[in-house]
């Protein structure tokens, strides 16, 4: 079976992709083995059993281990049977070499009915993909309890209810999205995870479509391996153009991949020497934002909340309203012809979703993956929107003002150069997996100080596209080094 086979309404409902053969075979050979004699194994999610077979092919070729036993949850009653015929065939082959495999499966939702601490002591996981309702059971069940932790995925309500199905010493593989290692939805999840283990291997993908060959699968995605209960070491970060390529591997400190002291808990990934020199020139930089006297923000017009309030063009009694459609060339082009509203109407509804119209650097959330880069910035120019006392900025854009007012025009210039940059560029990489950029990405970010952003808006202000990655690095190392060569050294 293949995902493609799966029927669409429980494959939607469920979130469901089938691990190929593949790709479960590098899960397994990822996992850190216990200590003891006795392999126990959860498979949540267990599918046709595709992991399960994996780990059993390991065990009966790689030791001489006499018992292992499988505990497999599958929901859908369409794939219990399969799975059976799967667990029935490799306790056969087991018996076949005078070993002994116990399998059980249940039928069960794995949050809302994790196994008992010490049924296993490996966790194999393909959790499924699925966004979960404010009201969802499954976000209940973790709120609730000693230590609460907010999931927004099932996929993250999985990783939760596996770490915490583990004990020191055991070892959890798991192909999940990519999505977790930032932002400020999965903080709960990051903290969770590493509260109680820590990183021994993380695969990366170089093309997304590669993990999930037989389903149409863009979001990326990664492997990760953990072990609970022990001290952070080294972590291999390797990388395959798909499950069977050849795979480069580079080794990183565990305080490369999380910073001891980043409250988010981001997880990156340095994959060479100049990704390290990138995150190293990044910690040199002076300032965080708040030094900079400034905060970023989204968007205040959630469209579909304000549908009543949206005007397709311009006209009395509206306000201009910006999407990212309107970004073009490092400034806000508008009106333009789009299916997007170009105005929202000014009344006592939509005055708190407004700010007035002066200097902001507005950021993309969301970039098209055909994008070349993650970061998307553009200076927010009064004379854009001539005669308008104020603007309103839709929710997929993230905004940078100083205490919901304006910025100096030079200062914006210059922070729009900065985020546009290639040094940017290639740092939010490490972290960020996906096209989404959210402000609190734009927080983690250190900053030059503001007569260097100063200086560099000004230089940048020759240029007629304020979006060339190469020529605003130029800039930006040109500004630090007349500005201040003691950075100019820290960076170099």
């Amino acid at each position: 079976m293949t995902s493609a086979t799966l029927d669409p309404k429980t494959r939607a409902a469920w979130g469901q992709f089938f691990t190929p053969r593949a790709s479960a075979s590098l899960v397994a050979s990822m996992a850190p083995l216990p200590a003891t004699e006795d392999w126990r194994l959860i498979d949540p999610g267990a599918g046709v059993g595709s992991l399960t077979a994996a780990l059993v092919a390991r065990w009966l070729m790689e030791t001489d281990l006499p018992t292992m036993s499988v505990l497999g949850y599958e929901i859908d009653p369409h794939l219990v049977k399969p799975l059976e015929a799967t667990l029935a065939e490799a306790r056969a082959l087991a018996a076949a070499v005078g070993r002994k495999l116990r399998t059980t499966v249940r039928d069960e939702n794995f949050v809302l009915n994790p196994p008992a601490a010490g049924v296993g002591n490996i966790v194999l996981m393909n959790p499924p993909y699925k966004k979960l309702s404010v009201d969802s059971d499954e976000r209940a069940a973790l709120i609730c309890g000693e230590h609460p932790v907010r999931v927004t995925n099932m996929y993250a309500a999985f990783l939760v209810s596996a770490v915490r199905a583990l004990a020191p010493g055991d070892g959890l593989v798991a192909i999940t999205p990519r999505s977790f290692a930032n932002g400020p939805y999965f903080k709960d999840l990051r903290s969770e995870l590493l509260k109680r283990a820590s990183f021994r291997r993380i695969h990366v993908f170089e093309a997304r479509d590669r993990i999930f060959s037989d389903a149409d699968v863009l979001q990326e995605n990664l492997i990760f391996s953990m072990q609970l209960g022990t001290a952070p070491t080294d972590v291999a970060i390797t990388t395959s153009r798909d499950a069977i390529g050849d795979v480069s591997v580079v080794t990183r400190g565990h305080d490369q991949v999380v910073h001891p002291g980043d409250p988010q808990r981001f997880i990156r990934l340095p994959l060479d020497d100049d990704a390290l020199s990138t995150a190293g020139q990044m910690a040199a930089m002076p300032c965080i934002l708040s030094e900079l006297g400034c905060n970023v923000s989204t968007g205040r017009v959630v469209d579909f909340r304000a549908k009543e309030q949206l005007r397709m063009t311009p006209g009395e009694g509206t306000v201009p309203l910006i999407y990212p459609q309107n970004l073009r060339a490092g400034a806000i082009e508008w009106p333009i012809v789009t299916r997007k509203p170009q105005a929202l109407r000014l009344n006592a509804v939509t005055t708190n979703l407004l700010l007035p119209n002066e200097h902001y650097v507005v950021v993309k959330r969301f970039s098209s993956k055909e994008e070349p880069r993650r970061v998307v910035a553009a200076i927010a120019n009064p004379e854009a929107f001539a005669g308008a006392e104020a603007v309103a900025y839709e929710n997929h854009l993230n905004v940078f003002h100083t205490a919901n007012r304006g910025l100096a025009p030079e200062f914006a210039a210059g922070l729009a150069a900065y985020l546009n940059s290639r040094f940017v560029d290639d740092y939010v990489r490490q972290f960020n997996g996906h096209t989404q950029i959210n402000a609190t990405d734009l927080r983690e970010l250190r900053y030059p100080t503001i007569a260097q952003l100063c200086t560099l808006g000004l230089a940048a202000d020759e240029l007629s596209d304020l979006t060339d990655p190469d020529e605003l690095d130029d800039l930006l190392n040109s500004v630090i080094a007349q500005a201040d060569e003691e950075i100019l050294a820290a960076v170099a």
